[in-house]
């Protein structure tokens, strides 16, 4: 039964691989190589098939050759239809073509060489020709693209760095970054909410500082960090609000291009979700008593202004950014001092000062990292909005 089982399948499998082969000449005859390619993977698969079960089709003597050179035939179909994209203007085209030949048609390493090195150049090409329109980000988005690339000429490579470069130095802009100020006045907060501590902007400061601020995308650097504070103490301008004036002031001071203000307006922290338990304890004295075990969750919210002023003062980007941090909580109510209380193991966090902190504190951080990522999200896309 099972050796009838093989021949139907080495049968099934024979006529398969005939009429993937018949197809391949017919498509080679149409001078389509980088279709019969597609029906030679084909009939590897069949092969792969049948040996995963132990049975060996029968394929022509020279199937590998046969193979080989479809695949090569198919790959200088590619490269050849890449160089007329890129003669054509066609610059993305040109280099899906050459990615396409180097991944699709197993190449060896010299035609792999080959792609890689028509890449590059019409990688180059394409950045000098971005640059020439003044598509400054384009150019070196582009161009950076080839020192990341596997392999490239060596000329190749240097003038994509010598573009990075040009267009960095036609483009760049340099902010100053204030330090994050509090809110101005601290306003009665709704029923149900209550305001974090007066530090939250020393935290999202301090997460920007470590963040975001050391690492700005191309085109934009920050002016040294302990120089703007020194700058800002020695001139004793700036307070908690934004001043058209102050910033112009600052920029002259420190020759930067724009001044980044971004202060703490709203700030409030919730609870939802809340459930309650009973627990029972003893006290110190050997009386029984009853308290409430507490779960929810904890939400901080915070909204930043964050002001982008020119060296003449005039706003050119005045937005509103939201961050939300949550975590759970757990906690303990009762109407006496919990202090006198006998606390089995899982009920003394309930009470215990250091356990709840690190709760706020983890809705808090949570809400510090949000903040300073939409802050730094907004800055920086709207200083490249600005760059060609």
């Amino acid at each position: 039964m099972l050796e009838e089982a093989k021949d139907r399948l080495v049968w099934a499998g024979d006529l398969a691989i005939e009429e993937r082969l018949a197809d391949c000449d017919h498509l080679l005859g149409r001078d389509d190589p980088e279709s019969a390619a597609g029906h030679v993977r084909r009939i590897d698969d069949v092969l792969l098939q049948a040996r995963s079960v132990g049975v060996r089709l029968n394929v022509p003597g020279d199937f590998e050759s046969l193979r080989r050179g479809v695949f090569d035939d198919a790959f200088a179909t590619a490269l050849d239809r890449g160089a007329v994209a890129i003669r054509q203007g066609r610059w993305p085209d040109g280099v899906d073509e050459f990615r396409h030949a180097r991944h699709e048609f197993e190449p060896t390493r010299e035609q792999r060489n080959q792609a890689l090195a028509a890449e590059a150049a019409a990688l180059v090409e394409w950045s000098e020709a971005e640059f020439q329109y003044g598509h400054l980000r384009t150019a070196f988005e582009v161009a950076a693209q080839v020192p990341a690339m596997e392999w490239s000429p060596r000329e190749d490579s240097d003038a994509a760095l010598a573009m990075m470069d040009a267009a960095l130095d036609a483009g760049e802009l340099e902010l100053l970054v204030l330090p994050v100020q509090p809110p101005s006045t601290r306003k009665k907060t709704e029923r149900g909410h209550r305001s974090l501590t007066a530090d939250l902007n020393e935290h999202v400061e301090s997460a920007l500082q470590q963040g975001p601020w050391r690492t700005p995308p191309p085109f934009v650097t920050l002016h040294e960090g302990l120089a703007a504070q020194d700058l800002i103490t020695r001139a004793d301008i700036l307070d908690s609000e934004y001043n058209a004036a102050t910033m112009a002031l600052l920029l002259r001071l420190a020759g930067s291009d724009l001044a980044v203000h971004v202060q703490i307006v709203h700030d409030a922290t919730t609870e939802f979700g809340l459930k309650t338990r009973p627990e029972t304890a003893t006290t110190k004295d050997g009386k029984d008593a009853r308290f409430e075990r507490e779960t929810g969750t904890r939400r901080c919210q915070a909204t930043a202004r964050i002001v982008i002023a020119d060296d003449l003062g005039n706003e050119v980007v005045d937005v509103m950014v939201d961050g939300v941090g949550e975590a759970p909580f757990e906690r303990g109510s009762y109407d006496g001092d919990p202090r006198q209380l006998n606390l089995g193991s899982r009920q003394v966090n309930l009470f215990d000062g250091f356990a709840l902190e690190r709760q706020e504190t983890a809705a808090r951080d949570a809400l510090v990292l949000d903040l300073a990522t939409g802050i730094a999200d907004a800055v920086f896309g709207a200083t490249l909005a600005r760059i060609p």
